[in-house]
């Protein structure tokens, strides 16, 4: 009964145990839970904390990506119109910018966010952005310090001219800064094509468009900038004596490159000192003796206007560089002498000279000529009031002296604005440049500068007018040129295209010597056009029409291009619509990618501008994936309008969603 009682005894003290171990498990359990929660709460807090700060991280990097953007436009506007001070102080604030973007993209609490995969592939795009940013900045930097190798006034890029010598010194000191600013901007371009394209927000996608917009303009001007600085030197006979034939045409007159050659100069570039040793009417120098040996195509197109063997009708070709090669055969026919380049302007790049070099007054006339009215004097007013030929001649003579003048004496007004007006005509065609220098050549090529025929694999427009009248009249001519193209699923398109021309010479007023009283036909104003259009090689011609009825259309070929050509003739105050249209066999680009059409329309230099319009019609089941500038989406289609003096390239993104 005792060990009885014991056991009970014990027992009831185990049960009193466990009940005060429940108690101290549920109090601890208790506790640990309070305590989870309490850390829960704090893990919450601090987490809010963090991610705030991380929230405003972002912002702020989104911020200064925006500012280092911001600054970077307003550095390339201003280095474009030479305003190099101003443009320093931006690239500087744009690196700044970038910088400050970078210090925070790399503080632990951003980096940590790069284990989430969407956060991940968005603080990639950031990185790269900045590290693009960046790149670009120093770029920037290096231009900036090219910049400090010229002189500089009111805080604008100043060509050192004096007494006809051009100082090509900080050209070549300036050459390593332009060769530093090209590594970056490549090294720029390499860190962009690195930013992810998954699942990006808004902003920074944002802010990855606006930089991918950037870019392509400063790679263009560090490029071109590069480009100018390793030829100039040799251009400007810094590496031996250089002689050029200086071509002035008069687009009164057209013919492919701009207008007849009516007057002539010869110029020598020596070191930088430069010297127009003559200057004459074409006329004063004599035809070769016999044509010349001239390209397959040339001759085949020109021979029977004698376009190798005269100078009135040299450059009936649209491809400048070929003209250049004819005429300088000419010369070395006639003269004996091998020049090493052609430099050809015309009235209306004259006009933009005089915009950066100010208006001037002929000493023997006293006639001020300005960018305002040069055209009118040298192409209207100078035959009204100078019908003696010899007179008029010496008139035109004196103002393009009297330019060149102020030019090689440094009596500009504005020369930073002068490079910006010569680049102007140069796009233009109003002024263009050969080079006997092959790797010269080509840059001038590259830079849009050489007036070629464009060699292309793509769809291709030119329309071409020339004087066969032997008149003055096409600064009256005007041209409505509507284009379109409706592609087909297998790649090929039918093209359509609709030229009107129209001659708004005075009925009366004008000199015969204007309006033209020839044996060419040509009479009281009448305008006697030969119209070529250049097209892809491979074009098919369906139809052609005059005023729509059907005609006799002659098929030519011209470097790598097909060539529709008639005359037209249009009286004054009439007008004349010519219909052509063609097929093209093989017009869009299929590719991995996608499906591309690509579409290049050049310019001629005339007097007044074309107005032009293009329809791109897409096959049933296609859609625009990329939209070219200029055009606009109409519907299932896209419609472009507007005027033509510069060469366009027109690049469409399509899908086929059949």
């Amino acid at each position: 009964m005792i060990t009885i009682g014991v056991l009970r005894k014990k027992t009831n003290q185990d049960n009193s145990s466990r009940v005060h171990r429940t108690k101290d498990n549920r109090a601890k359990r208790k506790n640990t839970r309070l305590l989870l929660l309490v850390l829960v709460i704090l893990l919450a807090l601090t987490a809010t904390i963090a991610g705030r700060s991380i929230v405003s991280d972002l912002l702020g990097v989104q911020k200064w990506l925006i500012n280092g953007q911001d600054s970077l436009r307003s550095a390339y506007i201003a280095a474009e119109k030479g305003e190099f001070d101003k443009s320093q102080l931006n690239f500087e604030q744009a690196q700044n910018s970038f910088m400050d973007a970078g210090i925070i993209m790399s503080k632990p609490g951003v980096t940590m966010l790069a284990i989430v995969p969407v956060a991940n592939s968005n603080l990639e795009a950031v990185r790269r952005l900045t590290e693009a940013g960046i790149e670009v900045a120093y770029a920037g930097e290096a231009l900036t310090q090219a910049s400090t190798k010229f002189s500089k006034k009111q805080g604008k890029f100043d060509i050192s001219i004096d007494n006809g010598m051009v100082d090509i010194k900080p050209f070549i000191e300036a050459q390593p800064d332009i060769d530093r600013a090209h590594l970056h901007v490549l090294q720029a371009m390499a860190a962009f094509d690195k930013i992810p394209d998954g699942y990006l927000i808004p902003q920074i996608k944002s802010a990855k468009k606006r930089l991918g917009e950037e870019l392509p303009t400063l790679k263009t001007l560090v490029s071109k900038a590069k480009v100018t600085f390793d030829v100039l030197p040799g251009v400007m006979g810094g590496e031996g004596k250089r002689r050029y034939f200086l071509a002035i045409q008069n687009n009164a007159e057209l013919r492919a490159t701009g207008g007849l050659i009516g007057n002539y100069g010869l110029l020598t570039v020596d070191n930088g000192a430069i010297k127009l040793d003559e200057f004459d009417e074409i006329l004063a120098i004599d035809n070769p003796a016999k044509p010349i040996d001239a390209p397959e195509d040339f001759a085949a197109r020109y021979s029977r206007f004698e376009g190798a063997r005269i100078w009135s009708n040299v450059n009936m070709s649209p491809d400048f560089p070929t003209v250049s090669r004819v005429l300088l055969k000419f010369f070395e026919s006639v003269r004996g002498e091998k020049l090493d380049g052609v430099i050809t302007i015309d009235p209306v790049g004259l006009s933009y000279l005089l915009d950066a070099i100010g208006p001037l007054t002929l000493a023997d006339t006293g006639v001020t000529i300005d960018s305002g009215n040069a055209v009118e004097w040298t192409l209207v007013k100078a035959y009204k009031d100078f019908p003696q030929r010899d007179t008029r001649k010496d008139f035109l003579a004196d103002i393009a002296q009297a330019v060149w003048g102020r030019i090689i004496t440094g009596q500009v007004a504005d020369k930073s604005k002068l490079v910006e007006q010569f680049g102007l005509a140069l796009s233009e065609k109003h002024m263009a440049l050969y080079s006997t220098d092959e790797s010269e050549q080509k840059i001038a090529e590259s830079l849009g500068y050489a007036g070629e025929l464009m060699p292309t694999t793509n769809d291709y427009l030119q329309v071409v007018m020339q004087n066969h009248g032997a008149n003055k009249v096409d600064i009256y001519m005007h041209q409505e040129i509507k284009h379109t193209i409706d592609l087909r699923p297998d790649g090929s398109g039918l093209a359509t295209l609709s030229i009107d021309i129209s001659n708004k010479t005075p009925a009366s007023g004008l000199p015969t010597y204007v309006t033209g009283e020839n044996s060419l036909g040509a009479k009281g104003g009448l305008s006697n056009t030969w119209l070529s259009v250049y097209v892809p090689k491979g074009a098919q011609l369906l139809s052609a029409k005059l005023d729509g009825e059907a005609g006799v259309i002659e098929i030519n070929r011209e470097k790598d291009k097909t060539v529709f050509s008639r005359y037209v003739k249009v009286p004054p105050g009439a007008n004349k619509v010519v219909e052509l249209s063609y097929e093209l066999p093989y017009v869009l680009v299929f590719d991995k990618s996608g499906i591309d059409y690509r579409f290049d329309w050049q310019a001629q230099p005339v007097i007044n501008k074309p107005t032009v319009t293009s329809r791109v019609t897409l096959p049933d089941g296609f859609a625009i994936s990329e939209l070219p500038d200029g055009f606009a989406r109409k519907g299932h289609n896209a419609a472009y309008s507007g005027t033509l003096s510069k060469d366009k390239s027109f690049d469409f993104g399509l899908i086929d969603n059949r």
